[in-house]
């Protein structure tokens, strides 16, 4: 480390801070936790789900019936009248509502899944817990938000489901970390009307699910299922929550890679990947690096995860037990993050046929954390990463008029295991530079007469660069994808007018088929897969299926076009 680098930090890290153009950390309105298994790890949390739940000797005020699973590993509790009751259509008249027989079906098939074929030790039976040796469901209108506002229980709706347990009760005597029995909360129905209000404030009500009806249902119980068979194992600390959400998740693909709602938790990391970082733990961050999970089960099998388990219930707390499982495998969890910050960077138009993910084309892509257009003689940027954080800088160089920007791409990744074991919040310093001058020590940027550095007063940062050379473009006619659905498609995208200029800010209108302007928004032209296009990224969710006419105004000229929005 020279005297010269040290210098520059300083300098530099107050400058740029101020300095950067476009760095942005932007915000997904419509993500919200499906979960509310997080709430149980603090008090206030613990007192937040007891209050959206009525509760009678510590557990959910349901049960005017029960049933018992066709395994016999689950009972059902549930209400035939009442807020919380599900539709009671019985189709095949065995005296038990079709939506309960669903439920009993998808516990069971989430047993098998987890403790049949991959080996995960079960939560049944419990002791005769709560009066049974089956493992509870209880069923409830967790969804919808409550009618009255002013109710001193009021909860504003928006989960799936949670995991719950009672300290006194379900406690499991261990020399290892505390360990618990539990039950399970489902909704009653996940339906498209559900709402959450947050409140006094219910104009800002909005729909509480992304995946409804029997595919909500699905996810959840195998999601939930998976953090009961977490809390047999053990509870660890200092950390939890991150990798528990994470293993549920993943245990969704796993068991149903159809169903595509873990794709909103990937999108809202990618998103912001800096605000959270893996080695801080946090239920949002556990969501969105389910997919470094997938990338672990894809390189390294099923029992990536079991043996993590097998090791937390050791007393090995989740980061050191991950990083075991994978020496094991001799590879390392610093060595696999810095793997999957490449296959994460490889998403979307960025993916490589064949490499990397299998559905990597369909997948959200890293949003960049700063963005800088090269300025003459050099660019720079110096700041911080906290604990196994990936942040991805972009450099642009221009170009002319119909050929797109060059651009340099910064992939950095904090190894520090160290501080993520302890849930230590050290930051580390870096310094990334481009040049037209060479300096000592300096690389050649491949393609480009540039040249870079990548510096660090620690050791552990590691890098990795991606360039891409500017791509004479491809002028369309048509809106792509077409179909559109926003709730899946990452944007839509609209040919640039003819003689419009890359980078050009242009007013589209979207009409209904009367011409009636419904949406407006400045946009800048840009490319995508080699096509010149105006991107809407943030498309709005409210347009209902139908057909749409699109306007877009270039030099007092309007150029027209149809599109058609179609939800799921």
């Amino acid at each position: 480390m020279t005297q010269y680098y040290l210098y520059r930090v300083i300098l530099l890290t107050f400058f740029f801070v101020l300095s950067i153009p476009n760095t942005l950390i932007s915000k997904d309105v419509y993500h919200n936790n499906k979960c509310g298994f997080h709430l149980i790890h603090s008090a206030d949390g613990r007192e937040s789900l007891m209050r959206r739940v009525n509760t009678k000797n510590g557990a959910p005020d349901v049960g005017q019936r029960t049933h018992i699973s066709p395994k016999g590993v689950f009972v059902i509790h549930y209400d035939i009248t009442g807020l919380n009751a599900p539709d009671l259509k019985d189709s095949d008249m065995n005296g038990v509502p079709d939506y309960i027989d669903s439920v009993a079906y998808y516990m069971d098939k989430a047993y098998e899944l987890q403790v049949e074929q991959l080996g995960y030790v079960s939560p049944t039976p419990d002791g005769g817990r709560r009066g049974t040796q089956e493992y509870d469901i209880y069923i409830w209108d967790l969804g919808n938000s409550d009618d009255d506002p002013w109710h001193p229980n009021y909860h504003a709706g928006g989960l799936y489901g949670y995991t719950f347990f009672n300290e006194d009760i379900d406690y499991v005597p261990s020399s290892g970390f505390d360990k618990f029995y539990s039950y399970i909360v489902l909704d009653n129905d996940y339906s498209p009307t559900d709402s959450i209000r947050p409140q006094n404030q219910t104009s800002r009500a909005r729909q509480a699910y992304s995946t409804f009806g029997m595919e909500g249902l699905k996810i959840t119980a195998t999601h939930e299922f998976q953090h009961a068979i977490q809390l047999i194992y053990g509870r660890s600390s200092p950390a939890s929550i991150g990798i528990m959400e994470m293993c549920a998740v993943s245990m969704e693909i796993r068991q149903y890679p159809e169903i595509k709602d873990y794709i909103q938790y990937v999108r809202h990391i990618f998103n912001n990947l800096s605000s959270y970082p893996f080695g801080v733990d946090s239920p949002d961050m556990g969501y969105g690096y389910s997919l470094f999970a997938k990338y672990l089960i894809l390189n390294h099998g099923d029992d990536v995860l079991k043996r993590l388990w097998e090791l937390v219930g050791k007393k090995i707390e989740v980061y050191s037990a991950l990083d075991s499982t994978l020496k094991e495998l001799n590879t390392s969890l610093n060595n696999e993050l810095s793997k999957f910050s490449e296959w994460a960077y490889h998403t979307g138009s960025r993916s490589i046929e064949g490499k990397y993910f299998p559905n990597a084309m369909s997948l959200p892509e890293i949003k960049f954390f700063g963005t800088q257009i090269y300025s003459s003689p050099s660019v720079s940027d110096s700041r911080t990463l906290d604990p196994l954080e990936i942040r991805s800088l972009r450099y642009i160089f221009k170009n002319g008029k119909d050929i797109t920007n060059d651009t340099v791409d910064v992939v950095l990744v904090n190894l520090d295991l160290n501080s993520a074991k302890n849930q230590f919040r050290i930051k580390r310093e870096y310094f990334v530079g481009i040049s037209e001058l060479h300096q000592s020590g300096w690389d050649m940027v491949p393609n480009l007469n540039y040249y870079y550095t990548v510096e660090s007063a620690h050791e552990f940062l590691q890098s990795k660069i991606y360039v891409r050379k500017g791509d004479v473009l491809i002028e369309i006619d048509y809106a792509f994808p077409n179909s559109f659905n926003p709730e899946n498609d990452e944007a839509l995208h609209f040919p640039a007018p003819e003689g419009s200029n890359l980078y050009e800010n242009l007013e589209v209108i979207i009409y209904n088929t009367d011409m009636v302007a419904l949406k407006t928004e400045k946009l800048p032209v840009g490319s995508f897969n080699g096509r010149k296009v105006l991107s809407w990224t943030n498309f709005p969710h409210d347009l209902a299926n139908g057909v749409y006419i699109y306007g877009i105004y270039h030099n007092d000229d309007m150029s027209i076009g149809k599109f058609t929005v179609l939800k799921k």
